[in-house]
């Protein structure tokens, strides 16, 4: 049976719509194939979203929760279908899979967002980190909530970053997409969690600290166990043979990276840029 859904005007146009394509890309064809999947209600006061086939859909978001890529969503229901002759899953590809993917961080949102305003949400916390992907750039955004009895520990986006890791920039991303889930998130911040870099964490201009200003009260800050050892492991790597490691294998990743003969040779593959996180030093030296 199909479902519609329906989505606030500002979060699909200002995060769905603004925030996960870079400006160049706006107007073009992801970008017109995403906001084509959602529909403006008759009162104009936001969108609705309308999926025709929701056990399909609801197949999809548990292959996606699994951790595989929609080329592998796509191979595993094809597979099942087959071998099932369950012709009521409906026709699979990676297009339509990622038409659902979006479809899904939309609802996810509006649901966060209720949970968010709802008189029995008093508080929560945030986590964030920035992070890089194959290359793109995201500031990571977690929130905890309590509610009946129970902690919650919600993901809401990881929101591409198109321009430098400032400070100012990860603030303003963050703020942004608050302002849009939650109003009132200003009252209701309870606390913040971030790793110890210092865009994250400077006295002056921080992230951990700018949202602090803008809080109505006192909040708590957490700086997270694993990102501290991160800390102590890249001291550590940049004592290791008196300074000479870090130095060496970052010569080394950027000459590998500039050979385009060898590139050629090797398949088109790049070498790994050298990061600052200690488990990438495992893939790095191998």
């Amino acid at each position: 049976m199909p479902f519609t859904f329906d989505i606030d005007a500002r979060i699909m146009d200002t995060i769905i719509g603004d925030m996960f394509f870079h400006p160049d890309g706006h107007a073009g064809m992801s970008h017109t194939n995403a906001l084509r999947l959602f529909k403006c209600n008759d009162n104009a006061n936001g969108y609705k979203v309308t999926r025709d086939n929701s056990l399909q859909f609801g197949l999809i978001v548990d292959l996606i929760a699994a951790g595989l890529s929609f080329r592998q969503v796509e191979s595993v229901l094809n597979a099942f279908k087959a071998r099932t002759g369950l012709a009521k899953i409906g026709c699979i590809n990676d297009t339509r899979i990622a038409d659902n993917a979006r479809t899904l961080c939309g609802i996810n949102m509006q649901m966060i967002s209720q949970i968010l305003n709802s008189p029995y949400t008093w508080a929560f916390s945030l986590a964030n980190d920035g992070s890089t992907h194959y290359g793109h750039s995201y500031f990571d955004n977690r929130i905890r909530i309590h509610r009946n009895g129970d902690i919650f520990n919600l993901h809401i986006l990881a929101i591409p970053i198109f321009e430098q890791h400032t400070s100012d920039n990860m603030c303003n991303l963050i703020s942004g997409v608050l302002d849009i889930l939650c109003p009132m998130w200003r009252s209701k911040i309870l606390g913040v969690g971030s790793d110890g870099a210092p865009a994250m964490t400077g006295c002056i201009q921080g992230v951990v600290t700018q949202l602090e200003q803008q809080a109505e009260h006192q909040i708590y800050c957490v700086w997270c166990g694993l990102h501290q050892l991160d800390l102590i492991m890249k001291g550590a790597y940049e004592e290791l043979f008196d300074g000479e490691f870090i130095k060496t294998m970052n010569a080394v990743v950027i000459h590998l990276r500039v050979q385009n003969n060898l590139i050629a040779n090797m398949g088109q593959t790049t070498c790994p840029k050298l990061t600052t996180r200690w488990v990438v030093m495992g893939v790095v030296c191998d």
